[in-house]
């Protein structure tokens, strides 16, 4: 802690209960590690109107978005979409219209959620596990919707329109199940890394004085080099 002088330095230590992770006003939304690292440094000269060089103490610590939000108001929502629209091959095949009217009902509504949705999900530059189970359950409903628009015209005899519809049908089913079941099993995996990164990240970030405030050893480089911050981007 360079740049502060004794009397800070033994009101910082006599705080053991700085950060308290049980309370913090966004505990619904976000969990926290025990460890906090701490940097000490100076300001440069060039930075102050004055040329007065401060002394500056940054905190920093290890966060995570709890899943309960985006499990009931994402995922289960669009899950329930998609596989709704599975129902459009209890039509028969050769009330196309009615088909594709449930079908373009069903993809219109998943857009209009998504957009809804929209301002709750993380702006990010990169696709994350969750913008690509959503963009899996906008092509099987896709997919869905062009099956049931092609097949009248591609197949023209009736018996063999129903068994293609049945063969489509369970293709498509397959599909969307392999996908669910890869999702969630990703999903699972994710967490448990990031768990264990956490929990390692609070083994090596040991606290001095109790919890709530300590002096972490791992850099920033250190965490990028051992995957902690990939771990949290996915």
């Amino acid at each position: 802690m360079n740049g502060l002088d004794d009397k800070d330095k033994d009101a910082i230590h006599k705080c053991f209960n700085v950060v308290q992770r049980d309370n913090i006003g966004m505990s619904n939304v976000w969990y926290l590690c025990k460890g906090v690292r701490m940097r000490s440094f100076h300001t440069r000269s060039v930075a102050s109107g004055s040329g007065t060089i401060y002394p500056c103490l940054n905190i920093s610590l290890l966060a995570t978005r709890r899943p309960e939000f985006y499990l009931w108001n994402i995922e289960v929502p669009m899950f329930v979409l998609t596989s709704l629209i599975g129902l459009t091959w209890a039509i028969a095949p050769e009330e196309v219209g009615d088909r594709i009217s449930v079908s373009l009902t069903l993809v219109l509504t998943a857009v209009a959620y998504k957009l809804t949705v929209a301002q709750s999900i993380p702006q990010v530059a990169y696709l994350t596990l969750l913008d690509k189970y959503v963009s899996l359950c906008f092509i099987f409903m896709v997919v869905a919707t062009v099956e049931n628009a092609l097949l009248p015209s591609l197949v023209q005899h009736g018996a063999d329109r129903a068994l293609t519809d049945v063969v489509c049908l369970r293709i498509w089913g397959s599909g969307w199940l392999a996908c669910c079941a890869w999702y969630v099993v990703t999903a699972m995996r994710l967490q448990n890394k990031r768990w264990r990164a956490m929990q390692d990240y609070d083994l090596q970030n040991s606290l001095s004085h109790g919890e709530g405030l300590g002096t972490g050893t791992m850099s920033e480089s250190q965490m990028q080099s051992q995957g902690y911050m990939r771990l949290f981007e996915a």
